[in-house]
């Protein structure tokens, strides 16, 4: 096989791939390693460093808990949402009886909180895997809604929201501003 087919049939095999486990750089001190994690082994983490507390798997994912052969995972595929429906379905359908994951007062991050989960000595995605153990995703997929509003000159889009909202691309760490009413992004909620 000639080099150009093999580069095409690796970059189709990534593209098609569901799960992405993150490479992790041994030689860069770890910002939030899975020390600083707490399993509380019912699909969330507590941080800390921060006291807040993450779901593991991100929103239309599900836990898996470990078992005596297998690790805690995720399954399934993230969600995509604009951000009105995604505070919608967090204060609709996320903050109500359930599983012990949903017993309430998740909310979006914002900007900072979601930064501060960043393994900055990982790529592809940017988080420890042994906390967070599996993200699914190419391209947009990657990025994640934040609370926070651009303060930038953008006018508000009508119903009282900001036009603009920052994001955070778990991929590889970019934090930047999108329209909030035809982007769809994903979630990873937090409580705390």
């Amino acid at each position: 096989m000639d080099k150009a087919k093999l580069t095409i049939t690796l970059w189709i095999a990534l593209a098609v791939s569901p799960v992405v486990q993150a490479a992790c750089r041994t030689d860069i001190p770890p910002s939030a390693p899975s020390t600083r994690f707490t399993s509380n082994k019912d699909g969330t983490v507590l941080d800390k460093k921060t006291g807040l507390t993450w779901k593991v798997c991100h929103e239309g994912e599900t836990w898996v808990a470990a078992t005596t052969t297998t690790p805690e995972s995720c399954t399934g595929t993230p969600t995509a949402f604009d951000w009105k429906s995604a505070l919608s379905y967090i204060n609709t359908d996320v903050n109500v009886a359930g599983s012990p994951a949903n017993t309430g007062g998740w909310r979006m991050p914002n900007i900072k909180e979601l930064s501060s989960i960043l393994e900055r000595r990982c790529y592809g995605p940017m988080l420890d895997p042994d906390t967070f153990p599996k993200s699914s995703g190419f391209g947009s997929e990657w990025r994640f809604w934040t609370s926070t509003p651009w303060n930038g000159y953008t006018p508000s889009n009508g119903n009282g929201s900001p036009a603009n909202v920052w994001y955070v691309d778990i991929y590889n760490g970019r934090t930047s501003t999108i329209a909030n009413t035809f982007s769809q992004l994903r979630l990873h909620l937090v409580k705390g």
